[in-house]
């Protein structure tokens, strides 16, 4: 069984665009440059995807987010 970690998944990180200041507490606090590690697009619908960063988890808007890494 291969486990990869926040720090392998490099497809999965994104790194901020803009400040993002939680507007409820189940959203993840961003700043600009800031990388997260998306770990769920289940709410993709909604425009919303669930990011760790600090090991603390919360929901990030898609669009304040572009990859970090070019693959």
């Amino acid at each position: 069984m291969l486990i990869v970690t926040s720090q392998e998944d490099y497809e999965n990180m994104y790194q901020g665009m803009w400040d993002l200041i939680p507007d409820e507490n189940n959203e993840l606090a961003l700043k600009r440059g800031e990388i997260c590690h998306v770990i769920s697009k289940e709410y993709d619908n909604y425009g919303w995807w669930v990011a760790e960063k600090d090991k603390i988890i919360g929901l990030v808007p898609r669009d304040y987010l572009m990859e970090a890494y070019e693959l």
